[in-house]
């Protein structure tokens, strides 16, 4: 990794932050959070490679250039934030739930029509529906 390069590095309050890089160090890398945070010190294997920051959400995380923790829960939190509650992972499906209110049979069959209704094109869906309605 490159001086002045974008990562994510660990947070304790955020998961991760995007910052560039600032120093390096015998152990660690020295992040200047982008929002002008204090300066994070982090291990070398804690700090990810970040995504270009205009780049959109994916639909499916296999479609985002780094695949790691900090890019997924970006593209996760990116996602959220636009209502966009599935995202895959593969043939993984990941849903966040957008809502306070508790499932019951009429909402969970109500949700998996939406989802196959936006994600029909993965053949894993029917079988994901005939396992949970039933």
């Amino acid at each position: 990794m490159d001086q002045g390069r974008k990562v994510w590095a660990p947070s304790v309050s955020e998961g991760f932050v995007l910052g560039e890089i600032c120093d390096f160090g015998t152990d660690a890398l020295s992040v200047q959070p982008l929002d002008g945070g204090k300066i994070i010190e982090a291990p070398y294997d804690a700090v990810y490679p970040a995504e270009d920051e205009d780049a959109k959400d994916q639909d499916d995380n296999c479609a985002l250039m780094y695949l790691n923790e900090g890019t997924l829960l970006n593209n996760l939190r990116r996602r959220f934030m636009k209502d966009k509650i599935y995202t895959y992972t593969a043939n993984i499906l990941l849903a966040l739930n957008p809502t306070p209110w508790t499932f019951t049979p009429k909402t969970t069959l109500t949700s998996i029509k939406e989802c196959l209704l936006v994600f029909s094109h993965h053949t894993s869906m029917p079988l994901l529906t005939r396992r949970t309605v039933t």
